[in-house]
């Protein structure tokens, strides 16, 4: 009796051993988040040269940084599989390359600076502030945005963004479809997000009418490939800028009144 229940027990722990080689087969985030920033400067790199070379470049500069970090294309795509479909564990290793680039997570104070001497600016987005669109999958998101209290006729909105994308070949781009739904009408913008780096989107405000609701959806544009295209947003805002109101000039004073 003894044998087969020594066999049971080795199996299991085998069973649990090849488990934990499974859940393992991946880089952790900080790992991840290095290897990412890396390839987004290549990309970049890649990107300032001449269009005929352009792919040449992104290639070479690929392979150049999978060998500093000892890895394959296979080890790179089972990675990314892994955190594609860990979408909260893939923002979390978004956030290790903002850090990275020098540029918080959760705050951009730069956004204010030189509205606030001329009125008054208010950030009022309250979507995610990070969204991750893998192509072939999860590949549009979509934020809805009550305005009731918050935007009145006369003010000015700017929707603010960072793109980033993960993958050498294909037009790296988004549409956004932005619906602004007024007490008495609707309209609509449609707007393409492209390239990567900071994007900023004015959202033009009816002067005498009174804006309830924006609802905006992101759909990524990427052509199926066996290769994960990720393409990242970031540092979301929608800033509400109020020109500075004039004080009332007083009613004009007549002699009487002085006396």
């Amino acid at each position: 009796m003894r044998k087969p229940s020594l066999l049971l027990v080795v199996l299991f722990i085998l069973s649990l051993l090849c488990a934990c080689n499974k859940d393992t087969e991946h880089l952790g985030e900080s790992r991840m988040a290095d290897l990412l920033y890396d390839l987004h400067l290549a990309q970049a790199v890649a990107d300032q040269q001449a269009s005929d070379s352009a792919a040449y470049y992104a290639d070479a500069l690929r392979a150049a940084v999978l060998q500093k970090h000892g890895l394959t294309e296979e080890e790179l795509a089972q990675s990314l599989s892994y955190y594609t479909g860990h979408t909260d564990k893939m923002l979390e290793v978004y956030k290790l390359i903002s850090l990275r680039h020098g540029q918080s997570a959760d705050g951009d104070d730069y956004l204010f600076q030189g509205f606030g001497a001329g009125g008054d600016t208010l950030d009022i987005w309250h979507g995610a502030s990070h969204v991750l669109l893998l192509a072939g999958g999860q590949n549009q998101a979509t934020f809805s945005l009550p305005t009731d209290t918050l935007v009145r006729a006369g003010d000015r909105l700017e929707w603010h963004l960072t793109t980033e994308a993960l993958y050498p070949e294909g037009e790296r781009n988004a549409y956004a479809h932005i619906r602004m739904t007024y007490a008495d009408s609707t309209a609509t913008l449609t707007p393409q997000i492209s390239g990567t780096g900071r994007q900023v989107i004015p959202l033009p405000v009816s002067s005498t009418r009174k804006l309830k609701h924006i609802r905006i959806s992101i759909l990524q544009n990427a052509t199926w490939s066996p290769k994960p295209k990720l393409l990242h947003l970031s540092r979301i805002h929608l800033l509400r800028i109020r020109p500075k109101q004039e004080a009332e000039k007083p009613d004009s004073v007549t002699q009487d009144t002085i006396q």
